[in-house]
């Protein structure tokens, strides 16, 4: 369902020489906590690792901080695409386990994830965790795609 919004965006988006193709199997499955816990935040600065995560779209939506967007400057100049810095602006809440992630989405996922979530749908997430910025990680959303086994809403994953 909404793998393919996303796969329809990528189709739409005009191939451009140096863009790498997203491939799933690049994004290994594991807890949020388990990222945190292999590469703790316990300095500032850029760390690039690709992993995904199943969580529930919690969907609220904030602004980054300065702190944050300096932070996903230095990583897109790290990556060599400076210029994509500027379509990542707002975040959006995930929870897994009762702990509500908050991941910056590039703009033009936004009106996807908002067209086929709704609060408590459970879906996978390709991310880069990005580094950390006061202490606190930043994650980007590279993709989504519905699970493989969708579970009805346990309550204990809504948190509110």
């Amino acid at each position: 369902m909404f793998f393919l919004s996303a796969l329809l965006l990528a189709a739409a988006a005009a191939p451009q020489a140096g863009i790498i193709e997203f491939d799933a199997a690049d994004y290994p499955r594991h807890t949020v906590d388990f990222a945190l816990e292999a590469e703790p935040c316990s300095k500032n600065g850029i760390k690039d690792v690709l992993f995904s995560s199943e969580l529930r779209w919690q969907g609220a939506k904030r602004k980054s901080s300065s702190g944050r967007i300096r932070l996903l400057r230095q990583w897109t100049k790290h990556i060599g695409d400076i210029e994509a810095a500027a379509r990542y602006g707002e975040e959006r809440s995930f929870v897994e386990g009762g702990n509500v992630y908050w991941a910056v989405a590039p703009e033009g996922l936004i009106p996807y994830l908002e067209m086929d979530l709704r609060p408590g749908d459970k879906l996978i997430i390709y991310f880069v965790f990005v580094g950390c910025e006061g202490g606190r990680p930043l994650f980007a959303i590279e993709e989504y795609a519905e699970p493989e086994h969708y579970d009805a809403i346990d309550e204990q994953d809504v948190v509110i």
